[in-house]
């Protein structure tokens, strides 16, 4: 159950630190090179051949890609879980330190301009005609009665003199991140504008 005033404490909390980026999702992969630089430093001094050397190469690279891939999907999972407990304020509450660390990605302005980013190719997609080739073209056809509001959400959030609250910054990440939500699934499409709208109010709630 929600704690009246939770989420306002936790914000106001330093030193947290983000869910993902480049190093949380690298560095569990640096052991899997370990016998890449063993296979290299064998192969300058003469002890191993080259096809050993590249046989090493391409499992050592192997195994980290797919470790890489790994560490992505956890930290991806880690954000839905906060973002879904944002957005909808039920459920299971994530730990405070998850959820300390994802407010602080969804405060980075970078966030903000990534976000808006997408929605503006989301409904330049949409504008589109031809074959289609990506998500949202393939569900143009529903969408484009909303291509407006789309843009409108982006604008909100490109705006940097209004403050974004965090819960509309996890609505915003899970509309466009979701492959089954409404951008992208036909069957849902009609679920668009509340969704919009949920998400426009939700960016202009003050954070007490």
């Amino acid at each position: 159950m929600l704690h009246q005033g939770h989420v306002e404490r936790v914000l106001g909390r330093r030193g947290s630190r983000r869910l993902g980026g480049a190093r949380a999702i690298l560095t569990p992969s640096l052991p899997y090179l370990v016998p890449l630089a063993a296979a290299i430093a064998a192969s300058l001094v003469g002890f191993e051949s080259a096809s050993v050397f590249a046989a090493v190469a391409a499992s050592a690279a192997l195994c980290a890609l797919v470790r890489i891939g790994v560490e992505h999907e956890r930290i991806e999972r880690r954000r839905e879980r906060a973002d879904g407990w944002l957005a909808t304020r039920c459920g299971h509450q994530p730990d405070d330190e998850m959820l300390l660390a994802r407010l602080d990605e969804l405060r980075d302005p970078r966030l903000r301009r990534t976000l808006a980013r997408s929605l503006r190719r989301v409904a330049g997609d949409v504008s589109s005609f031809g074959r289609p080739t990506t998500p949202a073209q393939h569900n143009r056809r529903t969408l484009r009665p909303h291509v407006e509001q789309i843009h409108r959400l982006a604008d909100r959030l490109d705006d940097r003199t209004r403050p974004a609250n965090p819960r509309g910054m996890a609505m915003a990440y899970r509309l466009i991140t979701m492959g089954a939500g409404p951008l992208y699934n036909s069957s849902r499409a009609q679920e668009l504008p509340a969704h919009l709208n949920a998400t426009l109010g939700a960016l202009d709630e003050p954070v007490r």
